[in-house]
């Protein structure tokens, strides 16, 4: 819901909390760096990345890891302060 709700995105606030949201599918891999606030979750940042053949074939699992490392390591200074 929030990946095709929420367009408008917020700036980082080091006061409050981090969390990403991930999916992935056949194709492909997504994420949203999202803000907690007291008025609920706000998207920060976007990403998304094309899965190759080999990574295609995949189990699902390993597929749903594979993007939550990719949105970890992309957003590492906003997750570890």
């Amino acid at each position: 819901k929030i990946l095709t709700t929420d367009l408008i995105l917020g700036l980082p606030d080091d006061t409050l909390q981090f969390k990403i949201q991930s999916d992935a599918s056949v194709d492909g891999i997504g994420a949203v760096l999202l803000q907690i606030t007291p008025n609920g979750d706000r998207p920060l940042a976007y990403m998304s990345k094309k899965l190759t053949k080999t990574q295609t074939n995949w189990s699902t699992i390993e597929q749903e890891c594979y993007a939550i490392v990719q949105a970890i390591d992309k957003w590492d200074k906003y997750l570890r302060g």
